[in-house]
């Protein structure tokens, strides 16, 4: 628990017990919400820094999660990519900056990243300082030019979704959405013309679960691809999309549980 509200906040049993010893609040703990932050991390992950948290598994050459690098933007351009959240909830973008100042010695928690100079490392932390500016990734919102209405990134609300024009992953929000991986950047070959979708690693998809498969389904589509067995290979052909045909060199990796698999979108 921190002094700042963000989205989704959580109040867990941790919070109702420091509510409780603050000596005004008696707490009712079956309404405390599940924490999944560092859920099964082990004690290494509670006791140390986020910073030998990130080197030690740069050592093993192991994942960052729930922490991450790729930088957000680098003071002039966006560099950022969506990623899922760890209950694959929402899309979320890892918030690491650059400071116009070094940071303070024990919040430097990178020795090099990629696409800076070692010497600038000492510049990039996470954006929430009350995080001890570790970086991790995080739901964000936005608004379109000339709207007034804004949008989030939770793969539940059919508020989020986003004009046909503007649907360049083929997304659908909704209850029944959840995020998925993408393997690869989203392709797109349109009249000689190629078009890459850099700023996308995940997207929010339709799925249900059906005698045991997990089915996926895109929009505009008015069928599911289901999986059969782990890291599966879908092939979609001639995906028709705003009245003319895209060219998708593309691998969908899914994760529900157990399963996994791969789509490949060609034509």
């Amino acid at each position: 628990m921190t002094g700042t509200h963000t989205q989704n906040p959580v109040y867990s049993r941790l919070t109702f017990a420091l509510l409780e010893d603050s000596g005004w609040y008696k707490a009712n703990y079956s309404a405390a919400e599940e924490l999944h932050w560092g859920h099964h991390l082990g004690c290494e992950f509670a006791r140390k820094s986020c910073g030998e948290w990130i080197r030690n598994r740069q050592e093993k050459d192991l994942l960052l999660a729930p922490f991450c690098d790729e930088i957000k933007h680098d003071g002039k351009r966006s560099l950022a990519t969506a990623r899922c959240t760890a209950q694959r909830d929402s899309l979320a973008l890892c918030n690491l900056i650059p400071y116009q100042n070094p940071l303070p010695t024990e919040y430097r928690n990178f020795a090099s990243l990629n696409g800076v100079k070692n010497k600038d490392a000492i510049y990039y932390g996470g954006s929430v300082e009350l995080a001890d500016y570790c970086p991790y990734n995080q739901e964000f919102e936005w608004k379109a030019p000339n709207s007034s209405q804004r949008r989030d990134s939770r793969c539940e609300l059919d508020g989020n979704f986003t004009p046909n024009q503007a649907n360049s992953i083929m997304e659908v929000y909704g209850n029944q959405s959840k995020c998925f991986d993408l393997a690869t950047f989203w392709t797109e070959r349109k009249c000689g013309r190629i078009r890459t979708f850099l700023q996308y690693k995940a997207g929010c998809y339709q799925y249900e679960c059906s005698e045991g498969r997990l089915n996926i389904g895109l929009f505009n589509e008015s069928f599911f691809y289901p999986c059969y067995f782990t890291g599966q290979y879908v092939y979609i052909r001639k995906v028709l999309f705003h009245k003319s045909i895209k060219l998708i060199h593309y691998f969908f990796l899914t994760q529900a549980k157990y399963l996994n698999f791969v789509f490949i979108f060609s034509i």
